[in-house]
């Protein structure tokens, strides 16, 4: 009889767990052109670069089995393109008691398949746009980067 309440008490307490679901890349997924860069500047010329006025272009392409293509191109610049597999995660910063909570997604990319050569990116997302900035997570500094998904 003790066993089987054991048995029983362990079984209530799992089927009232809730199961931590981890999202897939969903709308993420496709190919997604860069548009604009925001750098700590002051806005100017360059400011914000955009692929008209840095002469170059840039696509990033999310699949759905979590592997990834990133290319630059355009008259001044021909890069190998970099391949590789993307992971996502979610986290929540509070520099310090009572501060602004910030909420954020990421994205890891391993490079060419090599999981020495990682990135991490803090982004947010809407249906078409893809904006990576290290401000998402609370470090000031650096910028922003949009992308714009490409129309299917």
């Amino acid at each position: 009889m003790r066993h089987l309440s054991a048995i029983i008490i362990l079984l209530l307490l799992t089927a009232s767990c809730k199961r931590i679901e981890i999202p897939g890349p969903g709308a993420l997924v496709g190919q997604w052109n860069w548009a604009f860069t925001w750098n700590d500047g002051a806005p100017g010329p360059a400011n914000p670069q955009t692929p008209q006025n840095a002469g170059y272009g840039e696509q990033l392409f999310l699949n759905s089995d979590y592997t990834y293509y990133r290319r630059a191109f355009g008259a001044t610049i021909e890069t190998i393109p970099e391949t590789g597999t993307f992971s996502l995660g979610h986290g929540i910063y509070t520099p310090y008691k009572g501060a602004y909570i910030f909420n954020y997604d990421s994205i890891v990319f391993y490079k060419n398949r090599i999981y020495s050569d990682v990135t991490v990116e803090y982004f947010k997302a809407s249906r078409d746009t893809l904006i990576f900035s290290s401000g998402f997570r609370g470090v000031s500094g650096g910028g922003s980067k949009t992308f714009v998904k490409q129309s299917e």
